[in-house]
């Protein structure tokens, strides 16, 4: 690995980085978190900090990707190998994206927290009052005010020939103070591989179909996939929906399970770690095709069924049970797919707080007993 020398950039010229059509930074790398962490108010701190002058961490890039052995990575340019150039941010996200990059973009308006502080004296001398500040986005700050934030400048930490091992390594030992959720340190263990299948399943396809508007016109209305319109955008933020998407893999591939078809395993963090190089290790890129394929197809026969209407007691720890539910009934065609979404909805219509399956979701519903519980409630609708 190569140090390569610290370089400053001014937000104009991060912002049109990023504007580019080959933007060369790339903030969506595995080891990130979902875009969006930060609250209103943490975001106008940043952008207060800018206009102070206060010293900001630096953005980690890793410009260069290498093998494990240390030998770089090549694409054929026009018949000619060359050095395959990354340039992969692994700390400063949300400073550099999701922060100031939106709010050039007029993609939040500063919040109230500022009443509290102090003026701000700019470089001119040019006193701002907070009351100046608050509740307006960037387009409507005086244009001193702008040129202060575009030309303040942000360091760009590169290193050079980082193999994928080492990244993952010093994002785990960055992050290992910080307020990481169970679910984005799982990220550590994925492979750039697993990731993309898992962005599949993710970004798959949502529908359009023709709706009858109050004034008498059809007009078509876009639905977003299955797990847009099932999940919270909490979930998304705190990287829950990539182990919602691996426990149904757990499911629809049998990881762990027994002789007799009973569940094996947990749903617990040390489990998904376990299972994704199980999944990784032991299944051909065709098995693991054929699995991502069967999560999308199950997924997306929900999301068409016009009947289903999720439940409230439908719960995002039964989410993977129910698409796998899906996939069942689709293999062995006992029951028709609009007879089981009937019966989901039946079973949550009526459905019983005290009882069996709603004890599985309180204390201890990541048990492998209580994960079992939940999965033979589903499979007790495919048959």
């Amino acid at each position: 690995m190569k140090r390569v020398p610290t370089k400053n950039m001014t937000i104009t010229s991060l912002v049109k980085a990023i504007d580019r059509k080959n933007n060369p930074y790339n903030f969506n790398h595995p080891l990130q978190r979902k875009e969006d962490q930060w609250t209103n108010e943490q975001k106008t701190l940043l952008i207060d900090s800018l206009l102070r002058g206060y010293t900001l961490d630096p953005i980690r890039v890793v410009e260069t990707m290498a093998n494990d052995d240390g030998s770089m990575m090549t694409e054929n340019v026009n018949g000619v190998e060359k050095e395959k150039i990354f340039n992969i941010v692994i700390d400063g996200k949300q400073r550099g994206l999701s922060t100031i990059y939106k709010f050039v973009k007029d993609g939040f308006k500063l919040h109230k927290c500022l009443l509290n502080l102090r003026p701000i004296t700019l470089d001119s001398g040019v006193v701002v009052n907070m009351d100046e500040l608050v509740g307006k986005k960037f387009s409507e700050l005086s244009e001193e005010i702008q040129n202060e934030i575009t030309e303040c400048e942000i360091s760009i930490h590169s290193m050079n020939g980082v193999t994928d091992w080492d990244m993952r390594q010093m994002f785990d030992r960055q992050n290992n103070g910080k307020a990481l959720t169970k679910a984005q340190r799982n990220s550590v263990v994925i492979s750039p591989e697993l990731y993309s299948k898992i962005q599949l399943i993710e970004e798959a396809d949502g529908f359009t179909k023709k709706e009858t508007t109050p004034a008498g016109k059809e007009k078509d209305k876009y639905y977003g996939n299955f797990w847009e319109r099932n999940l919270s955008g909490t979930i998304f933020k705190n990287g829950e929906d990539r182990n919602i998407i691996l426990a149904t893999l757990m499911l629809i591939s049998k990881y762990g399970f027994d002789e007799n078809g009973n569940i094996a395993f947990d749903l617990k963090n040390e489990n998904y770690i376990d299972f994704i190089s199980w999944f990784e290790n032991t299944k051909t890129e065709e098995e693991q095709d054929n699995y991502i394929l069967r999560v999308i197809d199950a997924a997306d026969t929900i999301n068409r069924c016009e009947d289903f209407v999720k439940p409230s007691y439908l719960r995002k720890t039964s989410i993977p049970m129910f698409v796998a539910g899906m996939d069942r009934v689709i293999r062995h065609k006992e029951i028709g797919k609009s007879t089981y979404i009937e019966r989901v909805m039946n079973f949550f219509n009526n459905y019983d707080t005290e009882g069996e399956y709603a004890q599985s979701l309180k204390s201890g519903s990541a048990d492998k007993d209580m994960v079992q519980i939940r999965w033979n409630t589903f499979k007790s609708f495919t048959k």
